[in-house]
């Protein structure tokens, strides 16, 4: 009998997020991304939603800088590399 959890990668990526300290993230959902925003609802992890990528990435750096941390930028890859 197996007694280990069942994690699947947006649990994983939430709670390593979670231990570096990530406090914010940028973003948009996208359809590959979906199950980690059911994940956002279940950490203390705040989600910023944005309506573009440029927007997202300024939006960021600018709250990076004016708070002087770290923050996560998300963007749907699949459509930025196609």
């Amino acid at each position: 009998m197996n007694n280990m959890e069942t994690m699947t990668g947006a649990k994983a990526l939430m709670t390593a997020m979670e231990k570096e300290g990530v406090k914010q993230v940028f973003g948009l959902p996208g359809g590959a991304n979906l199950p980690m925003y059911d994940e956002f609802a279940r950490c203390d992890i705040r989600h910023i939603l944005t309506r573009h990528e440029q927007s997202a990435s300024h939006m960021a750096d600018g709250f990076g800088q004016e708070n002087l941390e770290y923050v996560l930028l998300h963007l749907d890859l699949v459509q930025q590399i196609s």
